[in-house]
């Protein structure tokens, strides 16, 4: 997740960079940032290949990070994951209409979120409440993701 993270927030702040200085050139930039659409691309694709990069990630782990994580640690990821997958949006059209868009109009939107009602939501709740109801929010929704695949 931290890397997700971090690489995530660093594109965001390229592109802001980048809009604020190629806009005395007439060039627009502008982010797409898409909800859910694992189920609509071959992201995690197939449960096989998840379990493999999961149990790979677990074994180049060391000893110590293994304990620290525990023994049911891979097994969790892998819940996640492919409830992931299989929560996401099958109808990529949101998407391809974003990108399409955003490469027509004479006076594209700085941003463009094409994503569900609680994926929407989620993203409102990250950028206006404090930082405790997000992580609450987030738990709440990693708790019901592996919840199903748990049991």
């Amino acid at each position: 997740m931290a890397a997700y993270s971090t690489s995530k927030y660093a594109v965001e702040g390229f592109n802001d960079a980048l809009r604020l200085e190629m806009e005395p050139f007439g060039v627009k930039v502008c982010l797409i940032e898409p909800g859910n659409y694992a189920n609509g691309t071959s992201l995690f694709a197939m449960d096989d290949v998840v379990d493999r990069e999961v149990v790979t990630m677990w074994n180049n782990l060391s000893d110590e990070l293994k304990a620290d994580y525990g023994e049911d640690f891979c097994r969790k990821v892998k819940g996640f994951m492919k409830n992931f997958r299989r929560k996401g949006e099958r109808d990529i059209n949101p998407v391809i209409n974003a990108f399409t868009e955003a490469l027509t109009q004479q006076h594209p939107q700085a941003r463009y979120c094409p994503m569900t009602p609680l994926t929407l939501f989620v993203a409102l709740v990250s950028t206006h409440l404090p930082e405790w109801c997000y992580d609450g929010l987030l738990q709440i929704l990693a708790f019901l993701l592996l919840k199903k695949e748990d049991l």
